[in-house]
């Protein structure tokens, strides 16, 4: 039930507020949720979802560290 219901939300943001990464998701989510998620679990939930796509990755420079990728995610068509 708790899968169902992070995809949910998960859905929710991304056509409210197009492609993101699964950080920007995950921060959405810890706001709904009485319990917390992990941005890996949260991708782990959204790779599984029909209605869920992975558009391509993004790479970030890191402040210290060396630059590192996300993915960034949309949701698909309408729902049936």
């Amino acid at each position: 039930m708790a899968q169902k219901r992070v995809r949910k939300w998960a859905r929710e943001y991304l056509a409210q507020n197009g492609p993101s990464t699964a950080e920007q998701v995950q921060q959405y989510i810890q706001q709904k949720s009485k319990r917390g998620y992990s941005v890996r679990s949260i991708a782990m939930i959204m790779v599984r979802d029909p209605m869920i796509r992975n558009i391509h990755k993004v790479t970030h420079k890191g402040g210290i560290t060396e630059p590192y990728s996300v993915n960034l995610w949309e949701k698909k068509g309408e729902e049936k």
